[in-house]
């Protein structure tokens, strides 16, 4: 049975190195017959979380609870139910992932259970064992930014658990800005395709 990988990209910037990185995963795993869809949030009409938890007020069993806005989110629902594998990337804004990301995280609130007398969220049941690559970038050194853009990536990682997903790599590209149109080395091609290979296990 093929398996089935789905990309989110947080970046503002199509062909930027989160973009080439996620096609790196993707046509590695398509070359072993995996089906692949890439999505851009950027594409997509995603309204801001207002916090109104209306989304996680009922105990169910369904995968998530359902948000008051209208707008692209449930389709989105429905793809990261369905996918084997999911890859989450964003460049690294201030700190932290893309407002865009962001935006799209926040709306994650509909996987948690909190009623009004509930003071910790509980996560609904999700599909578990799934695997995830998480990817981040930016201007900082690749042997700084590993540590003090952490941030990021611990966030990127959490993502990943609230829709049931274990990392099995995470991938940061420091030095990103040091010349318009950054591409890939080849090393770092290599080390991408590696972490698809991961995710396919």
């Amino acid at each position: 049975m093929k398996k089935s990988v789905l990309a989110i990209v947080g970046s503002y910037r199509k062909g930027g190195v989160i973009d080439q990185t996620i096609d790196v995963i993707l046509n590695t795993a398509s070359e072993r017959g995996a089906e692949v869809e890439k999505i851009y949030l950027a594409d997509h009409r995603i309204e801001f979380c207002i916090k109104c938890r209306e989304c996680a007020q009922h105990d169910s069993e369904h995968k998530q609870g359902n948000c008051v806005h209208k707008d692209d989110m449930p389709a989105l629902f429905d793809k990261l139910a369905a996918a084997d594998a999911v890859v989450l990337g964003s460049s690294v804004n201030f700190g932290t992932v893309t407002a865009q990301m962001k935006r799209f995280i926040e709306r994650l609130m509909v996987y948690a259970y909190w009623p009004w007398r509930k003071q910790i969220p509980v996560m609904r049941p999700s599909k578990k064992y799934r695997s995830a690559v998480v990817i981040s970038s930016g201007a900082c050194p690749a042997f700084l930014g590993w540590f003090f853009l952490s941030y990021t990536r611990k966030i990127l990682r959490t993502t990943a658990y609230i829709i049931g997903c274990k990392v099995v790599s995470s991938l940061y590209f420091g030095a990103v800005t040091i010349e318009r149109g950054y591409r890939l080395s080849a090393s770092q091609v290599k080390s991408v395709r590696k972490a698809a290979v991961k995710l396919l296990k």
